[in-house]
């Protein structure tokens, strides 16, 4: 076994982790902000096409997703900056 494949195995064990980290602090947001936020993490459309495609206004969109951003920054920053410096086992 070769030091690489140990470190991407390392790695991509620690993305999942982070991964679902994520996806548990969505779970705990409010159903129309883990709607809303999934719809744009996952569609790829931007936030005027999600505007123009229900009866959302862009202003309701843009600031409920401002939202959604920032309490995933608050609330993940840690585990990001983890991964980001090679930390994995820090990660929860």
């Amino acid at each position: 076994m070769n030091i690489e494949y140990v470190e991407n195995t390392e790695y991509h064990q620690a993305q999942l982790r982070f991964n679902a980290r994520i996806e548990a602090e969505i779970d705990k947001w409010h159903w129309y902000d883990a709607m809303l936020f999934r719809l744009y993490l996952e569609s790829g459309k931007s936030m005027r096409d999600i505007s123009d495609g229900t009866t959302i206004s862009l202003r309701s969109v843009f600031n409920t997703i401002t939202e959604c951003k920032r309490k995933l920054k608050e609330n993940c920053k840690e585990d990001y900056l983890d991964l980001v410096n090679g930390q994995y086992e820090l990660i929860k």
